[in-house]
């Protein structure tokens, strides 16, 4: 976004650099014969803002962590893990559950957008999958709505370039304009980085 900013004329906030100084710029996928351009970018105040979120009181870190014990030997033969039931306690209250790939870590999805409600049907990335997901804790769905909101400008120009795409595209294209709604629907309803 930094650099989106200071390509259209803004100033960039001080408190993001790029990753790399020397080499700001990287090229992504291909895609029409051209790279996509991206950058890294740090934030040098990025560890307080992530112990600040953290220890939200109303959250699931606030206290020291009780890790529960990991699954056993038989789950983890059955390569099904994220079946085993947590005992009842915060990390069970905020959808934790074992990782299929690593038994030794909890993971949990999040939905990040206050008008949803306390639930959500949304599609999860790590699943590859429709899943019922919790809302965010405060601390994390304040950050991600005010990340949303800071950057409202360059999600506009996102809007726009969608809805030229949109107009150029044939009514035959099925599948072009399906995914094209859905991804106007998704910015009008707020819900771009909604799942957490």
């Amino acid at each position: 976004l930094g650099f989106w900013r200071m390509s259209h004329g803004r100033r960039c906030h001080a408190s993001f650099q790029y990753l790399d100084p020397k080499n700001p710029t990287h090229s992504g996928s291909h895609m029409a014969g051209k790279a996509a351009p991206f950058v890294f970018l740090s934030c040098q105040k990025s560890k307080d803002l992530a112990q600040y979120i953290c220890d939200d009181p109303l959250g699931p870190f606030a206290k020291e962590p009780e890790w529960p014990t990991m699954p056993s030997e038989s789950s983890l033969v059955q390569d099904d893990r994220s079946t085993v039931k947590l005992p009842p306690g915060r990390w069970q209250d905020w959808g934790f559950g074992h990782s299929r790939r690593e038994p030794y870590l909890l993971k949990a999805d999040w939905h990040a957008v206050r008008d949803w409600g306390d639930e959500m049907d949304i599609f999860v990335p790590r699943n590859g999958a429709i899943g019922t997901v919790k809302r965010a804790p405060p601390r994390v769905l304040a950050f991600i709505e005010s990340f949303r909101q800071a950057n409202s400008d360059c999600w506009k120009c996102i809007v726009d370039g969608l809805e030229s795409l949109k107009e150029a595209t044939p009514p035959a294209d099925k599948n072009r304009n399906r995914l094209l709604h859905l991804l106007l629907e998704t910015f009008s309803e707020q819900g771009h980085f909604a799942a957490i």
